[in-house]
């Protein structure tokens, strides 16, 4: 049986950031920023200018709590619609302005289209081999509403795979080049006919560390640059560019991590279509041999996930004043529930690799849970009635539930 579906969108206007410090104070994060070390630094690189955060100088006792309210306008509570054939896997986020792309499940499984009231559109395509269908798990996506468009790309299959918005499987993208990995993102231009293509070669294949190019839709070069001028940056850190994380895609920019598991470094570089240049905004320095960092940006700061032996610690930096500290990302909305436990702990998981600002899946069990705990706690009575009221919307045993806000504009 198909649940009516829902979409709920609570708009918090008070912001409380605390400074574990100084506890009471009511100031917004760029206010309590400002009392922390500097922790940054601006070098630069083939004369960009980039912020290198020094998880040297970081003072781990010190952590400053940022209310999510701080980071984005609004959460929505999307129940997606279930259907037999729309029930999703934990899988990744994309959204647009009307519609969410997500999975039947994390790896080799199909793509499915969602409105964001929660109605289910269709799978686009599936595993196999025929028409419109990929061999492999989709690593890269992109959902052109202007266009009527939906473009999906799995690093087993030399192409770009389109789609209308009804999920009818319209033609195949060749790609000049493939590298046969998953290194590789793009953003496709259908009234231009063309597409920005950015591979991602590890430097012990060649040293050229990065190649953008632009092609037809047909597969016909237009233009091509070797980046290998990051080279000497990226050697001298360890780098060794494994995939790509996708942090912002439009017309105009791409803003995104190359990211690789077994090194300790990582650059968010921005490409800007216009100029076909990629640029390095932001690294790490100074981590240990033992540290991993997953980076992201959003409402105008840079974050960075550090994982190390000690456990895992969220770090924010302001691009402004170079300041920073480790940060404790808490969920302020939707009556204070918790959403940091479907997000593996970090709140600060669900701003990455997202294209909007806070997105994330949450099983339906899961977050009628989270909800029943916070009405076991000490809440106000307005609270405890927009819970109730919420919860009595959910079906526990239905399809998941995505959360969503969108980033400030800062």
């Amino acid at each position: 049986m198909t649940r009516i579906t829902i979409a709920i969108t609570i708009a918090i206007s008070a912001l409380s950031c605390m400074y574990s410090c100084s506890a009471g104070s009511h100031v917004d994060n760029k206010e309590i920023l400002d009392y922390c070390d500097i922790i940054a630094s601006h070098d630069i690189i083939n004369n960009d200018t980039v912020i290198s955060c020094h998880l040297d100088r970081i003072d781990t006792d010190k952590t400053i709590r940022l209310p999510l309210s701080s980071l984005v306008d609004s959460l929505e509570v999307i129940v997606l619609e279930d259907k037999e054939e729309a029930m999703c896997g934990m899988g990744p986020v994309w959204v647009s302005d009307n519609y969410i792309l997500t999975s039947a499940g994390m790896r080799n499984s199909a793509s499915l289209l969602f409105r964001r009231d929660g109605s289910f559109v269709g799978k686009l395509g599936d595993l196999g081999n025929g028409p419109g269908e990929y061999r492999f798990s989709i690593f890269q996506r992109q959902i052109d509403e202007n266009a009527g468009r939906v473009y999906l790309y799995s690093f087993t299959d030399p192409y770009i795979l389109m789609y209308a918005l009804r999920c009818n499987f319209l033609r195949e993208i060749p790609l000049a080049h493939h590298p046969k990995s998953e290194r590789v993102e793009f953003f496709a231009d259908y009234d231009k006919n063309e597409t920005d293509v950015f591979l991602f070669i590890c430097p012990e294949e060649t040293d050229t560390l990065i190649t953008t190019f632009r092609q037809t839709l047909d597969g016909t070069i237009i233009d091509e640059h070797c980046h290998a001028g990051l080279s000497d940056k990226t050697k001298e850190h360890g780098f060794d560019y494994g995939r790509i994380n996708t942090i912002l895609k439009d017309r105009d920019n791409i803003l995104f991590t190359p990211h690789h598991d077994k090194t300790p470094n990582d650059t968010i570089l921005q490409y800007d279509r216009g100029n076909c240049k990629l640029t390095p905004r932001f690294t790490v320095a100074g981590a240990s041999e033992d540290t991993n960092v997953q980076l992201t940006y959003m409402s105008g700061l840079y974050f960075t996930i550090a994982y190390d032996a000690s456990g895992v610690r969220t770090i924010v930096t302001d691009p402004r004043t170079l300041k920073g500290s480790v940060c404790e990302i808490y969920n302020d909305m939707l009556g204070g529930i918790d959403l940091s436990e479907g997000c593996a702990g970090q709140l600060c998981n669900a701003l990455y690799n997202n294209n909007y600002g806070f997105a994330w899946m949450y099983d339906s069990g899961d977050f009628t849970d989270a909800i029943g705990a916070r009405l076991a706690e000490d809440i106000t009575e307005d609270e405890r009635d927009r819970l109730n009221a919420l919860l009595a919307d959910i079906p526990a045993e239905g399809n998941n539930i995505v959360v969503l806000g969108r980033s400030k504009q800062q």
